[in-house]
């Protein structure tokens, strides 16, 4: 996975690639460095943070690819025991796609927000509850 991540590094310091080239690029090194093996390095989650915001800066508004940062802080949060903030991020994720009509979006964020419950050991029902109450589907 390391070349992976070089190749996307390459992409996003290339000063003569295409802003949103660059922006995807960044956005798919982040769902490699939300790994534990990044992420729990000093200042792993730190970069991370900087690729996101970096990707956000370059990304239009109303781009569906801003989902995948709220996805990878919501991994990164989750594997550090963050789990406030890992829900936070899908949450996110699912007002991102409420906002878009896109259903599946919304259940890809919904079940998302499932994972951290789990580790919580909220029940299904409350989370529903929490969650559904938010948003019209």
């Amino acid at each position: 996975m390391g070349h992976v991540a070089d190749i996307y590094q390459q992409i996003a310091e290339n000063t003569d690639a295409d802003p949103k080239l660059q922006a995807y690029a960044l956005c798919d090194l982040g769902t490699v460095k939300q790994r534990s093996r990044y992420v729990r390095q000093p200042g792993g989650l730190e970069r991370l943070l900087q690729i996101v915001e970096r990707s956000s800066k370059l990304l239009p508004l109303s781009d569906p690819k801003h989902t995948v940062n709220f996805f990878s802080l919501s991994g990164a949060y989750w594997r550090l025991g963050e789990l406030d903030k890992s829900l936070q991020e899908a949450e996110k994720a699912v007002a991102f796609y409420s906002q878009a009509n896109d259903i599946f979006g919304m259940a890809r964020g919904f079940f998302a927000s499932l994972e951290v419950y789990a580790v919580e050991g909220v029940t299904l029902f409350s989370c529903k509850k929490r969650t559904l109450t938010n948003y019209r589907l």
